[in-house]
């Protein structure tokens, strides 16, 4: 019976995250990340202030989790798995395709810019694993270079991160058009694929 009740409070706690979150979404939407209020979101909700500070310490904690989101979405739809890697061409053509997965997903592209701002630059407070994008693209190029295909003085888990800040600062200066930031997105992760495999693996992949 015990275990019963504290199932039940699971869920509830977990549904009343997820509608604080969905709300917050949308004021975002409607009147800008600065602008929007707590007040008016927890109004909505019907819950206390207290609340949503319980779920969400600030309103940058509701953007960390809608970047989380996308990254995990955007994450399921690249090929390959931890126990076979995908080649690297194919990992970053399939990456390039991400702005138009966002754009679809947010349908605002200036939030787009503000949750990538913050994902960036974190709270003090917030303790990030490796987001599964990087985890990708870590696994793909340790077994590019244990293939051969890659070689650097780099670890793979360096050039993972350099390849998503590349990423992640071409969607924060690539004009809001979602097919111009696909095009700025495939050069920039173009120019990686070109410097780190070798010329004859290229054309095998093309």
């Amino acid at each position: 019976m015990v275990e019963g009740s504290d199932n039940q409070r699971v869920r509830q706690r977990l549904e009343t995250r997820n509608r604080l979150f969905e709300l917050a979404i949308e004021e975002f939407r409607k009147q800008g990340v600065d602008k929007a209020r707590i007040r008016d979101i927890v109004e909505r909700a019907g819950v206390v202030p207290g609340t949503f500070y319980f779920h969400f310490p600030s309103k940058e904690h509701v953007l960390l989790e809608l970047g989380q989101r996308i990254i995990a979405k955007a994450a399921a739809a690249l090929p390959g798995t931890a126990k076979r890697p995908p080649s690297l061409s194919s990992l970053l053509r399939t990456l390039a395709s991400a702005p138009q997965f966002a754009a679809d997903e947010l349908g605002d592209p200036e939030l787009l810019r503000t949750t990538i701002s913050i994902f960036q630059r974190p709270p003090v407070d917030t303790d990030f694993d490796e987001n599964p994008i990087q985890t990708a693209l870590r696994d793909c190029l340790e077994a590019e270079m244990q293939a051969g295909r890659v070689d650097s003085d780099l670890s793979a888990g360096e050039l993972s991160q350099i390849i998503l800040m590349a990423f992640f600062g071409t969607l924060l200066t690539a004009p809001d058009d979602p097919a111009l930031q696909t095009e700025q997105i495939r050069r920039t992760l173009g120019f990686f694929e070109d410097a780190l495999l070798r010329p004859n693996d290229r054309r095998e992949e093309s």
